[in-house]
């Protein structure tokens, strides 16, 4: 599984994010809820003639065009630029991919991201009892 948050401009403020099947889910489901296709290793090629390779294709643009056009659908709503923090999966496989197709963005992995949100949530938590 696959999950990416937008942070807003302010230290570690979530600004909301999104949670998709990662590579391996994917190339599961497709060898196992399908009747015919098989399991695929194969590597990503720009024009695929094999069904192997046009998995392995289609599951490497599946995960780049999800991310992508999340972002892109929240540009219009968000009246500044957040960073996109991609963490889970292959973030460190996609950073750059990523970064080339969202540039101006700030592109970042954090495997760590989920704990630190919820330590800040816990912190803020606190905060408000004490008021």
């Amino acid at each position: 599984v696959v999950e990416h948050q937008l942070i807003g401009p302010s230290q570690w403020r979530h600004c909301g994010g999104m949670i998709f099947p990662g590579e391996q889910l994917m190339r599961s489901a497709l060898a196992q809820g399908t009747a015919q296709l098989p399991w695929s290793d194969a590597e990503v090629e720009s024009l695929p003639l094999r069904t192997d390779t046009a998995i392995a294709t289609g599951v490497h643009w599946a995960q780049l065009g999800a991310v992508t056009e999340f972002v892109r659908s929240v540009i219009g709503v968000r009246a500044t630029t957040p960073r996109l923090v991609l963490h889970g999966g292959n973030a460190f496989k996609y950073k750059g991919l990523i970064s080339q197709l969202l540039a101006p963005w700030c592109v970042e992995v954090d495997e760590e991201a989920v704990f630190r949100g919820l330590w800040l949530h816990w912190r803020h938590q606190r905060k408000l009892e004490a008021q």
